[in-house]
């Protein structure tokens, strides 16, 4: 299956998140993560690191409920991501980025669900409805 909007979902949320890179430690997003997960009824089996050489920012895997994070660690921003990955069983489809936004707003504020809701309509996202 193509990934339809892969690329536009990255560059919305690199504009939307430029200046908030607070990284936290791979363990605090473990903890963060469960907590978050918890909050949504996701079973997560494993949390995993990633290679040390790895592109990604975080990679999840809801059919074997598992996410893997940078051993350098990871931000609010992305456990985000993953997360929606787990509640919309998708890549980065509309029902994806619906989730996306529910947990950005719900976790990290409004004013940043605001600012990655403008960056992906300026890029041309589809996000779907809940």
């Amino acid at each position: 299956m193509i990934d339809f909007q892969q690329y536009k979902v990255y560059s919305a949320e690199r504009r939307a998140f430029a200046e908030h890179n607070n990284l936290m430690s791979w363990r605090e997003a473990a903890v963060l993560t469960r907590e978050w997960a918890k909050v949504w009824g996701i079973e997560l089996r494993a949390i995993n690191v990633l290679s040390e050489n790895s592109k990604w920012g975080g990679q999840a895997s809801p059919w074997n409920k598992s996410i893997c994070y940078p051993s350098r660690g990871a931000t609010r921003w992305i456990i985000a991501h993953e997360l929606a990955h787990h509640l919309a069983n998708d890549r980065h489809g509309p029902v994806f980025c619906a989730w996306y936004l529910r947990l950005v707003q719900n976790h990290i504020g409004k004013y940043a669900d605001e600012t990655l809701r403008k960056e992906m309509i300026k890029e041309g996202v589809q996000i779907g409805t809940l």
